[in-house]
């Protein structure tokens, strides 16, 4: 399975993000502009994915201090997430995303 893209938005002061992975990826800001507020809406949308729908739902309420924006024009904004990219079965090309 290959990873192509991550979106996040409404995570933090992280807004309309979209990060295409290419051989190689490199986030680079100046400090507090953001980069690992997007690394942690990642982590958090990958958490939310590999858990169980019971499991799923618990996590995401209990990361209420997480799951706020902190920029105002975020502000009841609601987070959003998609990961896409291909895999192969049997021998064929698939390309996916999943995204809530």
């Amino acid at each position: 399975m290959r990873i192509d893209y991550f979106e996040v938005d409404g995570f933090k002061n992280t807004e309309n993000a979209h990060i295409d992975l290419t051989d190689i990826t490199a986030l680079m800001a100046l400090n507090s502009k953001g980069k690992s507020n997007l690394l942690k809406g990642i982590l958090f949308g990958l958490l939310i994915i590999e858990s169980v729908p019971e499991t799923r739902n618990a996590i995401y309420h209990s990361y209420d201090a997480l799951s706020k924006p902190l920029a105002d024009s975020s502000e009841g904004k609601d987070y959003r997430f998609e990961i896409g990219g291909k895999t192969f079965l049997e021998g064929e090309e698939i390309a996916f995303s999943y995204s809530f």
